[in-house]
């Protein structure tokens, strides 16, 4: 690292306080004194569990730990969150980070706690920015037939999730007795 880097300065926002300012007043620069001089900057420690800093150029040094631009901070999200955007992770991408993954149904829990007794290490799971996924193309209606996911549904998160000659028809395909799939426009969490 170069010895030139610039070093962040604290503000003291008590200073910027007049001496005679009300107790409410002189409460809330109390609170916010010795803050960082400017919010376009962050420490990694201070990022969330979904963020992740792209490229990661160091700009300066505060207290010994790096210093980076806010606006190289990324939000990422899992495939199967993307996915319900209506996204879909480009081919040979890897991920930004890993994180442990959340269990929110049963059947991750159960992987989990079946992981942690053979390896004692839990699932880790990838996360990925918006540069590298692409908008989810569903496969075409061959002869006639809907593709279906494993339960025999079809996800329809987005509009572009409609595969190609496909109708949204809201219960009425029930009463003609057409080629149907049931939709999964929402995720019920039980």
């Amino acid at each position: 690292m170069s010895s030139k880097m610039p070093s962040l300065r604290l503000v003291n926002s008590q200073k910027a306080c007049p001496p005679t300012c009300p107790d409410s007043k002189t409460t809330q620069c109390m609170s916010s004194s010795m803050r960082p001089a400017d919010i376009r900057y962050v420490l990694e420690r201070h990022l969330k569990r979904e963020e992740v800093i792209q490229p990661k150029r160091e700009i300066g040094r505060f207290r010994g730990e790096p210093v980076y631009r806010r606006q190289n901070v990324l939000s990422c999200k899992t495939a199967e969150n993307w996915m319900r955007i209506g996204r879909k992770v480009k081919d040979r991408q890897e991920p930004l980070k890993w994180v442990k993954q959340r269990a929110v149904t049963i059947q991750k829990r159960r992987a989990q706690e079946l992981a942690m007794q053979e390896s004692g290490e839990s699932i880790q799971q990838g996360l990925y920015a918006q540069h590298q996924t692409e908008v989810y193309i569903p496969p075409p209606i061959v002869d006639g037939k809907i593709p279906t996911n494993s339960f025999g549904n079809i996800d329809l998160y987005a509009p572009t999730m409609l595969p190609a000659g496909a109708v949204h028809l809201a219960c009425t395909s029930r009463l003609l007795e057409l080629s149907r799939a049931n939709e999964q426009t929402r995720v019920s969490q039980k």
